[in-house]
């Protein structure tokens, strides 16, 4: 139905990607300890809904896939890993207790979107020239786009073999 009013499903592409956007924002909120830095999250939000929109209705249309948006997502979530990966190097409790950073489940989920998120800029930006002018720089993009997400996949998984059972749940 909303394809037919539309003439595509590529709405969804931006819906999707601004859930993902905040339930990534909120992840993130919940692994960074610094109290500023999760507030800067929290209030990013809005500036990046404000380029949903912008792009949704002004800049690109319903029609097409909003690469403006989704470029822009995926740079404030690579700031946000790089965040979060320095947080973890310079841990003083980690330090303290002598826990290797690659034993937690967090980094690797961190690992697997971080590797990611870098692969897809490049898709993001240029995804609407690409579709109108196929060729093997489109197929290359997209090979480099579908590796990385098997990479993610495997680094999230490593990250959920590392997550310990306790008798009240998964910590």
């Amino acid at each position: 139905m909303v394809g037919q009013l539309f003439g595509n499903n590529m709405i969804f592409f931006s819906i999707m990607y601004m859930l993902q956007f905040i339930i990534l924002s909120m992840y993130y909120m919940a692994v960074i300890k610094n109290r500023v830095t999760r507030l800067v999250i929290l209030l990013t939000i809005i500036p990046v809904f404000i380029i949903f929109l912008l792009d949704l209705y002004r800049w690109e249309g319903f029609s097409v896939y909003n690469s403006y948006f989704a470029s822009a997502r995926n740079i404030i979530l690579i700031v946000y890993a790089i965040l979060f990966f320095l947080q973890l190097l310079g841990d003083e409790q980690l330090i303290k207790h002598s826990v290797f950073i690659n034993t937690l489940p967090d980094f690797w989920f961190n690992a697997g979107l971080f590797i990611y998120l870098c692969s897809t800029v490049m898709r993001n930006l240029s995804y609407n020239y690409f579709s109108s002018h196929p060729g093997a720089a489109t197929n290359y993009i997209l090979s480099l786009s579908f590796v990385a997400g098997i990479i993610q996949l495997i680094l999230i998984f490593i990250g959920l073999m590392k997550v310990k059972k306790s008798k009240h749940g998964y910590r």
